[in-house]
């Protein structure tokens, strides 16, 4: 089981979004490394649209010597210069401590919403410990994968889900926000967060290891 996520999110060129997502999985593709690539859908107005290669590690001595490897690789570096060329900026690079692994069933999955919460200052403990036990409480199968950046707002959380359709998204996303089931974790992360906020993408590529 991965015990980190690493994601790299690149932004599109205006009208570079489809040569963006097919340089990008099939940079991937010539990775022995599983992972995915998803695409922002239903974005709100004021957010930027990107396109996300999210991989698995299993410790950071793991990340370490890929990041290792690809600087010195020169095939690896040819690749990504030939990708940001359909990019409107920098790429950013996010690792993710896994803390508590969920219900993420990428092969069966083609939607994923990830979820970011920052936390009032000295809240982040109260917020994660409230994150873990709403994560017991959703029905086995359908639960999140809960995870914090090692860089960046100290006081920031996330949460990941996957869906099977756009309707499944809804339908569940609509049921934690309003179910009665729910009402005490959304009161205590009323609480202890200053704002939670939330983005919906499709997987347009899915890749195993090997």
């Amino acid at each position: 089981m991965p015990r980190i996520t690493l994601e790299i999110r690149r932004v599109p060129k205006a009208g570079m979004h489809h040569q963006l997502v097919d340089t990008v999985k099939e940079a991937l593709s010539h990775s022995d490394r599983a992972g995915i690539v998803t695409r922002s859908v239903q974005t709100p107005h004021l957010m930027t649209p990107d396109v996300i290669t999210a991989m698995g590690f299993t410790s950071w001595d793991d990340v370490e010597q890929m990041t290792v490897s690809a600087s010195s690789n020169k095939e690896f570096q040819q690749r990504q210069m030939s990708i940001a060329e359909y990019c409107a900026s920098a790429q950013t690079i996010q690792a993710l401590d896994v803390i508590s692994p969920g219900d993420l069933n990428i092969a069966d999955s083609h939607y994923m919403r990830r979820s970011f919460m920052v936390a009032k200052r000295g809240e982040v403990g109260n917020l994660l410990e409230t994150l873990l036990e709403w994560q017991l409480a959703i029905p086995d199968g359908s639960r999140p994968t809960v995870q914090k950046a090692i860089a960046g707002n100290v006081d920031q959380l996330r949460v990941t889900h996957t869906f099977r359709s756009l309707g499944d998204l809804v339908e569940r996303s609509t049921a934690i926000a309003t179910s009665p089931d729910y009402e005490q974790f959304r009161s205590r992360m009323d609480s202890t967060t200053i704002s939670v906020s939330g983005y919906n993408s499709r997987i347009v590529y899915k890749k195993v290891a090997g």
